[in-house]
């Protein structure tokens, strides 16, 4: 039987809360129940009780990529690589700093950084790359793409974030990290540690108060449990960086069709199993229908509904001024 912990609020500590609902693990199939439950003071939701060991849910590899349902392809498609439909995540969150960073250069830090998609593209734009992975085999394969720059770019020691210097980098990234981790509090902190003054933090994380949070209840993959701990909504994650030091200087909604059609995946496979399941997830990423869909997710984003939350927090200089100052030489 796997040991459970309950575990306080990351935002006031408060050990008190109220049940929400109670899910499984719908993107890698492992057994058990697993809980959400809203902080009675402050109302951020958390996974609690939550397994005391996390490791073996993130065994067989991220969902999205691994299983079955979501790599299924018609014959016609397989061997093609991802790469030649689909956008990568990286060019996505390229393409988000380069519109909410003021600056085209300088030190940038990629915490939970994967297999260095962005770090390659951030490398080829000018920017001095430095990574973090904590899943050594994906850290060694991120670091190796960048080894023509003659050092160890990317590290899976944690050890590495209390190592830097203070004031290390001009922009620090957390792309859907922070619901991960069990200490969001006290990563914020070493973030903010690790920023020079009017240094930017971008965080991507997904949206508890989302239209399909609301509507799909369990079935939405923006729970991901057990592998997501913490839930938060605009509220509740302004409240976290502002405790951790920082200020928030921009928020706005996203909303990520890949969350829209795994959710849509969790539901057809539970209604129609995982083969017909996959081929309505193949259906959902067509042109096609990508394209109408978006149309609507766009009223959602102007609702302030949409599935993702994109945060912009700088680490306010020791005078008022913008954060746009320029990065250090």
């Amino acid at each position: 039987m796997t040991a459970m912990q309950h575990v306080p609020c990351a935002l006031c500590d408060s050990p008190t809360a109220v049940p929400w609902f109670t899910g499984r693990d719908r993107g890698l199939g492992h057994p058990g129940r697993f809980f959400v439950v809203r902080c009675q003071r402050c109302g951020l939701a958390r996974q609690s009780p939550r397994p005391l060991d996390l490791a073996p849910y993130y065994e067989g590899g991220y969902p999205q990529y691994t299983s079955d349902l979501y790599t299924w392809r018609p014959w016609w498609r397989r061997g093609v690589p991802d790469a030649v439909e689909y956008s990568g995540s990286g060019g996505i969150q390229w393409k988000l700093i380069r519109r909410m960073v003021p600056w085209r250069s300088g030190r940038i830090l990629d915490i939970g950084c994967g297999n260095g998609d962005l770090l390659t593209i951030l490398d080829r734009a000018g920017w001095e790359v430095h990574g973090y992975e904590p899943h050594a085999p994906t850290a060694m394969a991120a670091d190796h793409r960048l080894c023509h720059l003659g050092r160890t770019v990317v590290h899976s020691d944690a050890a590495i974030l209390d190592a830097w210097p203070a004031q290390s980098f001009d922009v620090i990234t957390l792309w859907h990290v922070i619901e991960h981790l069990p200490e969001p509090l006290a990563m914020m902190r070493t973030v903010r540690r690790l920023l020079r003054p009017g240094g930017l933090c971008l965080i991507q994380t997904p949206h508890v108060a989302a239209a399909e949070a609301l509507l799909l209840r369990s079935y939405w993959h923006g729970w991901e449990l057990p592998r997501h701990l913490w839930f938060f909504s605009h509220t509740t994650l302004q409240a976290l960086l502002e405790r951790a030091g920082l200020t928030v200087w921009a928020r706005p909604v996203s909303n990520s069709y890949d969350i829209a059609v795994l959710s849509l995946g969790h539901v057809a496979r539970a209604a129609l199993g995982v083969s017909l399941g996959g081929r309505v997830v193949h259906l959902a990423r067509s042109g096609p229908v990508q394209a109408l869909a978006r149309a609507g997710f766009l009223v959602l984003d102007h609702a302030g509904l949409g599935s993702q939350l994109t945060v912009v927090a700088v680490r306010p200089l020791d005078h008022p001024a913008h954060p746009g100052a320029a990065p250090r030489a």
